[in-house]
């Protein structure tokens, strides 16, 4: 009787270990794991193959052409990663602390590697603001969960804390969903017009833009102006809400909006009950109608992604 008891002891044990193997790991552990690569450069994506898949999901490896090493880091001309990724529907990642990745052959990024080979970290579109922060002032990079990003300037003072935990929440979000939604913006002038955008997400990369108008009711597309944008013809129409992904609008909250503070200017941010952005902006000084710029998020819907060919 005895002997059982151990016996059931020990599988509990085993169960709660495995269990804890699985959880989610804070996000300062994925920042700090790029923070500690051995690689972190610039460089464009040559191929990218598929290991092996999995009922959760698939290992990919990525091979890289390097363009410039930074932060006193040493890749050779090119090199190589590993990183995960949900490819196909039946694919059901659950839960656990993997971050999954999705690099495409002509991709230039800022890309953090454990090693030559090892696990990539994190992967990052350079744009040309990543890229003046990487050559003037590397100090302001800062690593999130798969990504990295310019940090607030030491004389522009600190992100607030309330924007820091929000933007945690989404990365976080982001692992347990995959990098694929859609959100719907909207925005309402002093005569009651109701403007609204939704905008959809593939691969961390917007894929399409729809835009209606309507007196009443936001949800039905009848009124005055309307059109779809597709991966083609995005940023086609002047009117409506950027073509931008989450983690842009977080960027530009921080970077943009949020500093008009200094300029006399009301600024706004709020969250959703799941701590997501909702609200970020700021109302022009001595404004009388439709004075506020930013963004307001209705909703946040995220897709499940058919499986590539």
């Amino acid at each position: 009787m005895k002997k059982s008891l151990i016996s059931v002891l020990v599988v509990l044990l085993t169960a709660v270990f495995a269990m804890n193997a699985q959880a989610v790991r804070l996000p300062e552990t994925y920042a700090e794991e790029s923070e500690k690569a051995s690689i972190k450069a610039t460089a464009q994506v040559i191929q990218v193959k598929t290991l092996n898949s999995s009922k959760r999901y698939s290992r990919q490896k990525t091979i890289f052409s390097l363009i410039k090493n930074y932060f006193e880091t040493t890749a050779p001309s090119q090199f190589s990663g590993i990183s995960s990724a949900v490819l196909w529907p039946w694919q059901n990642p659950g839960e656990g602390g993997e971050v999954f990745i999705y690099p495409k052959v002509g991709d230039v990024v800022f890309v953090t590697v454990s090693k030559d080979g090892g696990r990539i970290s994190s992967y990052t579109n350079l744009t040309d603001g990543l890229q003046k922060a990487l050559e003037q002032t590397p100090e302001r990079i800062r690593f999130g969960i798969t990504h990295a990003y310019v940090g607030a300037s030491p004389t522009g003072g600190e992100v607030s804390s309330a924007v820091r935990q929000s933007q945690q929440a989404w990365l976080y979000a982001k692992i347990r969903h995959g990098a694929n939604y859609s959100y719907v913006a909207s925005d309402q002038s002093w005569v009651g017009i109701t403007f609204t955008t939704r905008i959809q997400v593939l691969d961390d990369q917007v894929t399409n833009r729809s835009y209606w108008e309507s007196h009443g009711n936001a949800e039905a597309p009848h009124s005055q102006r309307s059109y779809e944008e597709t991966s083609t013809t995005l940023g086609m129409h002047a009117y409506g809400a950027a073509p931008v992904t989450i983690d842009r609008l977080y960027e530009i909250c921080t970077h943009q909006w949020l500093t008009q503070k200094e300029h006399g200017a009301e600024v706004l941010f709020q969250v959703g009950d799941d701590g997501l952005l909702r609200t970020c902006g700021y109302i022009r000084p001595g404004c009388a109608d439709d004075c506020f710029i930013g963004v307001t998020i209705d909703r946040i819907e995220w897709i499940k992604k058919q499986g590539l060919q």
